[in-house]
């Protein structure tokens, strides 16, 4: 063979092997790749430099970002994170710079929001035999943005107790849970993901680290019972000690409530005990001022109805019908006091609220 048929030969030859290896770089590259385990959700409050998992507690109206995190694992063994927070906590330990990254695949994932929220939002039963309200549900939010990095809301998709009124913000306070889901597809044209991970769900709604939870509380008087938005609420006919217990139990750990037990709550944010419990009379005609007189965190009661007074929402100064409360008849809710009581004038009030 002559010298320029080798050259050329060799040149063909080389050719090929640039062309096998670059079609052979992107399945290589996913080989050697680490390997996809499971889906994270981390929250990170305004002010803090890292996102961490578990339960958070805020200050109503704090704005946090909730953002996706996928771990995977090297061959060595070791684990890495795919994520845009800046910084990421687990189990009490910080993750070490150099095994956080931002994706770097060849495709990206396709993302997707949900919040974990109740199954039933409201039940009532004879005692604990008959309790599956800590059921959840996950609900997708296609209103979400679909990216690695979202602004976090504390909004039910599932609730139709909650009827926000007179502009009131429903994003405000209450304890909301949440997922992420992540799609992985081989090709632009794949109908069906490669590989599906899912955050923790449904399946752990009473485990407080598993599941990425965000309570945010109203300052104040209110502080405590402004938490349980969001929560499902168990109203028993026959309360037993253990009943009784039981729920004083998941209310402590956000689980979910009942209105004696937001009764309690409030009693004791207040530093009163139900032996010192006195009710008054209250006279709608007499137009009761706010400050002076009624002030948020104060009970209001007809016949069996309780509320908590919430905002001057009405004429200015002046408790009237339009005023809201926070109402508890079948789920946490915000309403005017015309509403819940309908035109009686002389209602059963507590001040509750420090005065000055």
């Amino acid at each position: 063979m002559s010298v320029e048929r080798k050259i050329f030969a060799a040149v063909l030859i080389l050719g090929a092997l640039v062309v096998i290896g670059l079609w052979l770089q992107p399945h290589i590259e996913d080989e050697l790749a680490p390997t996809l385990e499971r889906a994270l959700v981390a929250v990170q409050v305004e002010g803090s430099e890292v996102a961490e998992l578990g339960t958070l507690k805020i200050l109503s109206g704090s704005p946090f970002t909730l953002h996706a995190v996928v771990e995977a694992r090297r061959r060595s063994g070791e684990l890495i994170y795919y994520s845009d927070a800046p910084a990421l906590r687990i189990a009490g330990t910080v993750v070490a710079a150099e095994s956080l990254r931002s994706w770097d695949r060849r495709r990206p994932p396709k993302i997707r929001w949900f919040t974990v929220e109740p199954g039933k939002p409201f039940l009532r039963v004879s005692g604990l035999g008959e309790v599956d309200a800590l059921s959840a549900q996950e609900v997708y939010r296609p209103e979400w943005p679909s990216t690695w990095s979202i602004p976090g809301r504390l909004d039910l998709a599932a609730d139709a107790n909650r009827d926000w009124i007179h502009g009131l913000d429903q994003d405000t306070f209450g304890t909301q849970r949440y997922q992420v889901r992540i799609e992985v597809f081989d090709d632009d044209e794949a109908l069906l993901p490669s590989q599906r991970l899912k955050s923790a769900g449904a399946e752990v709604w009473t485990d407080q680290e598993a599941l990425p939870t965000v309570t945010a509380a109203l300052p104040g008087v209110l502080a405590s019972v402004s938490e349980i938005f969001g929560l499902p609420q168990i109203e028993g006919i026959d309360t037993t000690e253990e009943f009784r217990e039981q729920v004083d139990s998941w209310m402590s750990e956000r689980l979910a409530f009942d209105r004696l037990g937001v009764l309690g709550e409030t009693l004791r944010a207040a530093g009163v005990t139900s032996e010192s419990i006195e009710w008054r009379t209250l006279d709608l005609s007499s137009q009761p001022s706010w400050g002076d007189q009624v002030q948020v965190g104060d009970l209001i009661q007809v016949l069996d109805r309780l509320v908590i007074l919430y905002k001057d929402r009405g004429v200015e100064g002046v408790l009237d019908p339009d005023d809201l409360c926070f109402d508890f008849a079948r789920g946490a809710s915000v309403s005017p006091l015309g509403q819940v009581f309908g035109g009686t004038e002389e209602w059963s009030w507590m001040p509750l609220a420090p005065r000055g």
